[in-house]
């Protein structure tokens, strides 16, 4: 049971920093698209 909170915590950690990512690869891109026009 205790290993089961534990596994839905490291799942949401994961996801979080999969949007960071995200967030940060997005921002980047757009980024880019600026500079070329």
């Amino acid at each position: 049971m205790l290993n089961h909170i534990s596994i839905r915590k490291n799942s949401q950690r994961v996801q979080i920093q999969f949007l960071i990512k995200n967030r940060v690869q997005f921002k980047k891109t757009t980024f880019k698209n600026k500079q070329k026009q």
